[in-house]
């Protein structure tokens, strides 16, 4: 089949094993226009000769576009690799239009904003054409139809080759609410395969350290939920089709509203499955909603990814998210008494908010071990303040109201009264060795249910936040999991 538009994604084939949804969106929405989409996975897991052999069998003079989405991997600024994989993404580029030298390369998906910040400072865009920032789904058609048509796209800026399309970043033009995604054969979806399940688009908060651009929705508008029926056609055509019953709900807050889950449930009566979720929640909003948790356990919601974000309550506080430590140990004990203790909870941990000092992280050291015993993982990051993902936080607007001074390079680096973004982010990354080093830390949701994508039985028992797990099991498995993977696309 000669295709029109080629994907580049990178799922993280080790802890995590859940796809990640934006390239798939894209393909899916671009095929209901008639277009021939191929979304290749874990690209930069192959040796580079066996990618280019690849791509010579999928490129034709048809092909369009090729697009890269980069939600879950980064640039590294310096020579333009992918995270810790050494393939170039200049050296991919200048293969693929050796090629067909008419084809456009397109960068979008949450780290966008880096491929932008590299191009001013490097001076060089790596080949890429064109970088399309946030929901992407009306503007990628659009695109698409120009290129066949030759047409000249939108763009709103250009820097050193690279323009940037961002006209309907929010996806206003998109109709999310009738909208259903539909997994494609070509996706290769294994039997039983955990997968990515969006319920609603936006969040009713605004979190001040927050960059999504979908924040403070209206709390009683269900325009932002995706319709019941549709929720339930990709629930029930995913088991007809691969036998999968495990989710992970990738919304920015999943419990934001209890009309949400109650929802859900009604979704899952009518599907008649046992069917199993993850996702992000707010724990100050199960500690005053008290009718939640039970919904939560009649859902079969069985990982739970909470942002505290700080133990120093004048800092969660500062950033709207007022909690005191004692609401999060009674609801974390609530959590495990009505569970039966067979859930995963994670929590993050961010260094360096307002009124956070080296002494109060210090202070709140013991707690991990002892008051946070009930939570399985706690991960610490440092805070970094810029528009990455093409929305602009509290703190980026008005740096100087919160203590911080942001830095020219418009990389995420601040300083304050305190300290630094690149102290904090020493402390962070101090403090995550400490519990691992420690065994502290167990199993996160995620990596339980990625795990159960390499036909690990772990979402039934508690096994699944066992410090003792077999990860080099696990690893052999991955990668006969991307073996098998690639050896699929090579059919094609």
């Amino acid at each position: 089949m000669n295709y029109h538009g080629i994907l580049l994604t990178d799922t993280i084939v080790y802890r995590r094993r859940i796809r990640p949804l934006g390239a798939y969106r894209i393909a899916a929405e671009l095929r209901k226009f008639g277009y021939n989409i191929l979304v290749i996975d874990m690209f930069s897991s192959v040796e580079l000769p066996d990618f280019y052999a690849l791509l010579d069998n999928l490129i034709s003079d048809d092909t369009l576009f090729v697009g890269y989405s980069s939600s879950l991997f980064a640039l590294t600024r310096s020579n333009g690799v992918f995270g810790n994989s050494p393939i170039s993404l200049g050296a991919i580029n200048s293969y693929i239009k050796t090629i067909n030298p008419k084809i456009k390369v397109i960068y979008g998906g949450s780290n966008s904003k880096e491929l932008v910040r590299f191009n001013q400072k490097n001076n060089d865009n790596l080949g890429i054409d064109y970088v399309m920032h946030g929901y992407s789904e009306h503007m990628i058609v659009e695109f698409v139809n120009n290129l066949k048509n030759s047409k000249s796209q939108k763009f709103s800026n250009v820097h050193n080759r690279l323009y940037e399309i961002d006209y309907d970043y929010k996806g206003e033009c998109y109709d999310f609410h009738n909208s259903w995604h539909e997994w494609h054969e070509t996706d290769f979806i294994s039997e039983g395969e955990s997968l990515p399940l969006e319920v609603a688009r936006g969040c009713i908060f605004k979190c001040k350290f927050c960059t999504y651009p979908l924040l403070g929705k209206n709390s009683h508008d269900m325009s932002y939920f995706k319709k019941e029926e549709n929720l339930l056609r990709e629930i029930t055509t995913n088991y007809e089709k691969f036998k999968t019953l495990n989710y992970f709900i990738v919304d920015d807050t999943f419990n934001e509203r209890t009309d949400k889950i109650e929802m859900m449930l009604r979704v899952r009566d009518k599907s008649k499955l046992d069917l199993s979720f993850v996702g992000y929640n707010r724990i100050e909003l199960m500690a005053r909603k008290k009718e939640q948790i039970p919904l939560l356990k009649d859902l079969n919601f069985m990982g739970f990814l909470f942002g505290l974000e700080s133990l120093h309550f004048p800092s969660a506080k500062a950033i709207g998210k007022g909690i005191h430590l004692s609401e999060v140990i009674s609801t974390v004990d609530r959590l495990r008494t009505v569970f039966n203790d067979k859930i995963s909870i994670t929590t993050n941990i961010l260094v360096g908010l307002p009124h956070e000092t080296k002494e109060t992280i210090n202070a709140t050291i013991p707690m991990y071990s002892n008051e946070l015993a009930g939570i399985d993982r706690i991960t610490f990051s440092g805070l970094v303040i810029t528009n990455q993902t093409h929305g602009e936080s509290e703190f980026f607007k008005n740096p100087e109201k919160y203590g911080y001074k942001v830095l020219p390079e418009n990389d995420g680096s601040w300083v304050s009264d305190h300290w630094s973004s690149k102290e904090c982010t020493f402390i962070a990354k101090h403090l995550q060795d400490r519990l691992e080093f420690s065994k502290r830390n167990k199993m996160g949701p995620m990596a339980a249910m990625g795990l159960q994508s390499l036909k690990f039985n772990l979402l039934d028992t508690a096994k699944h936040i066992s410090v003792d797990f077999d990860w080099e099991n696990a690893n052999e498995r991955a990668k006969q999991f991307r073996k098998d993977y690639f050896n699929k696309l090579k059919t094609l």
